[in-house]
């Protein structure tokens, strides 16, 4: 084949193929990747954590799931790491709507007192402190028969600069 035996491209060719390929794609969207294999996914995702100071941090995220969670069975259960090892977590709020335990000292569990509908969310704001400095929390969603989701508010990444010199 030469370069003047090549095929060539008309505009007729284009938008038959754009046409057969546009439903496709349509369809492959329109679908997530689990909706037809029955798996139920929770998402926890940050909604605008901060770390505060040297060793606290204002966690906000939101639970979101794909199908009905009955009343309390959610739970976000946060953990504290520090120099590669866990470390000790304390809370000293209980948001509206969640109860709080701590079943051990580098445990705290948040338990959603409500009912979730398919497709909602609900949001939990807490502040969480640990005794070690600079310790990073892992927010991990958890609900019976479903797939659980985490996130990490991390630690700054070393002690403050002294601004003056002192």
């Amino acid at each position: 084949m030469t370069l003047h035996d090549a095929p060539t491209l008309t505009r007729r060719g284009v938008v038959r193929t754009a046409a057969w390929s546009a439903p496709a794609i349509a369809v492959l969207s329109a679908a997530p990747a689990f909706a037809s294999s029955g798996v139920k996914l929770l998402t926890i995702s940050d909604a605008g954590s901060t770390y505060k100071g040297v060793n606290s941090g204002a966690l906000s995220c939101t639970v979101s799931t794909t199908g009905q969670v009955a009343s309390g069975t959610l739970t976000v259960t946060v953990t504290a790491r520090a120099n590669g090892a866990s470390a000790p977590v304390t809370t000293t709020s209980t948001p509206p709507g969640w109860t709080v335990s701590a079943p051990s000292p580098t445990t705290v569990v948040f338990t959603y007192a409500g009912a979730i509908a398919g497709g909602q969310s609900v949001a939990l704001s807490a502040t969480v402190t640990s005794t070690a400095l600079f310790a990073s929390f892992t927010a991990l969603a958890q609900a019976p028969s479903y797939t659980s989701s985490s996130f990490v508010l991390a630690a700054p990444s070393g002690p403050p600069t002294d601004p003056i010199g002192i």
